[in-house]
């Protein structure tokens, strides 16, 4: 149905364009429309992050690949209308060595790939990821040892030089939620640094991430020029009310834009505490801070995707405290999941569910975040994201003319700023909302 294809247009600029002949399981006859990303459409990436229940934390797909599994799973994402999955490749399984693909890691990928592609599903290949182990090579800070980032940019050439060309492969992700390392423990996590001047300690850590998306991203488009590079990106790449300076990935996204063909952002509410349903006002402001986090990588002109999303529901959560988030029923997770593409719509070129199924065996809200649960049974939500993703018309971002494009700059090195930035953000996206006609 979907066929997703680069194109190359004036001024350098990278689109993905969609081409489709039916909507949703809908056959449409007549000539296929073609929808850039860069600017919004009626068609959009709809999708979720993939992993199985029952395979342990960190899930172990590809060590305990099955499929069969994969086959009935992915028949169950086409027909809720999704198109895109989100899949991380591990060490373990494709990499361990440290100089050649494994080629039992492949075969699995191969399966994997003609399976998306008989759905007419496309993958976001994440990795390499440490979910199955790290090897001894790999031990130490990947960021700034250039043996490390010699063997990782071996990697992306041979995976590159294996799937050229290859279209449903829909783009690469270089890294997982990256955080730049702290340089030294000298060097307090506090906002009082031992060099005395935290900026620049921030900026040093903004260069090192520079750096090293730059050369990742060269080894791929090297071999295979037309392959999508993104970087999937924490939500505190924008210094927004940070606790630590730590807590501020150092991905610029101001710095690391030549290297990527778009942006990939996480989003979950944890704005005055995780999230627990409980107050209408504490849903808003979350809405209206995440909101902002959007809105300021979106400003910078390449396409956005919400490459994680979502919240828990059918259930209660433990979280690391040992503490409990309160039993939330499933009619909660989709009213959250939907404000959130409410907030976000005309921001973004796509939105992907964090995981298809609940698992139990998680320590954190993945125990109740997918669209089945762990038995397999549709949830509300699941039910819910597939009416959208089937019916939803798109709509362009207007820009605003009164934001001022600077202003989060030198909150990584001031507590004061990034906490001030946070207020000012959640207080203009809160009148914004207010006037959405989705009413979240």
């Amino acid at each position: 149905m979907f066929a997703f294809l680069v194109g190359r247009v004036k001024y350098g600029i990278t689109l993905l364009v969609v081409s489709f002949l039916n909507f949703g399981n809908v056959a449409i006859a007549g000539e296929s429309t073609q929808v850039s990303i860069l600017e919004g459409g009626d068609t959009k990436i709809y999708g979720v992050n993939y992993y199985r229940p029952n395979t342990g934390w960190a899930p172990q797909l590809w060590v305990q690949y099955d499929k069969s599994s994969v086959e009935s799973d992915f028949k169950k994402i086409r027909s809720l209308g999704l198109n895109t999955v989100r899949v991380f490749l591990t060490y373990r399984s494709f990499f361990w060595g440290g100089n050649k693909l494994d080629l039992s890691g492949l075969k699995k990928l191969d399966h994997m790939i003609a399976t998306a592609k008989k759905n007419n599903i496309r993958l976001i290949l994440v990795g390499l990821e440490a979910w199955e182990g790290v090897p001894a090579w790999a031990k130490g800070d990947r960021f700034r040892d250039d043996a490390i980032i010699y063997r990782t940019k071996l990697y992306w050439a041979q995976l590159s030089a294996r799937y050229r060309g290859e279209q449903t492969i829909l783009s690469f992700e270089l890294a997982n939620e990256p955080n730049i390392p702290w340089p030294t423990t000298d060097v307090l996590d506090d906002w009082k640094s031992a060099y005395g001047d935290l900026m620049k300690v921030q900026l040093s850590r903004e260069d090192v991430a520079a750096l090293w998306v730059s050369a990742l991203s060269k080894s791929i488009k090297d071999i295979d020029p037309d392959r999508l590079v993104t970087i999937g990106l924490i939500q505190t790449s924008i210094p927004v009310g940070l606790g630590k300076p730590s807590h501020y990935s150092a991905f610029n996204p101001k710095k690391i834009e030549r290297s990527l063909d778009f942006y990939q952002i996480h989003l979950y509410p944890n704005e005055g505490g995780w999230y627990n349903y409980e107050r209408r006002n504490d849903k808003l402001r979350n809405l209206a801070y995440l909101r902002g986090i959007v809105e300021k990588i979106r400003e910078l002109g390449k396409p956005v995707v919400i490459g994680e999303f979502g919240w828990y529901g059918g259930g209660k959560v433990k979280i690391k405290t040992g503490a409990y988030l309160p039993y939330a029923k499933e009619d909660a997770q989709a009213n959250w999941n939907r404000s959130l593409m409410c907030v976000t719509e005309g921001l973004v070129s796509g939105w992907l569910n964090w995981g298809m199924y609940d698992a139990p065996e998680a320590n954190d809200v993945s125990t109740h975040t997918g669209l089945y649960d762990a038995q397999g049974k549709l949830k509300v939500w699941g039910a819910s994201f597939s009416l959208i993703s089937q019916h939803h018309i798109s709509s362009s971002y207007v820009r605003r003319n009164h934001r001022d494009e600077n202003d989060w700059e030198s909150a990584s090195g001031s507590l004061r700023e990034s906490l001030a930035l946070k207020e000012a953000m959640i207080k203009r996206n809160l009148f914004e909302i207010s006037a959405l006609p989705c009413k979240p």
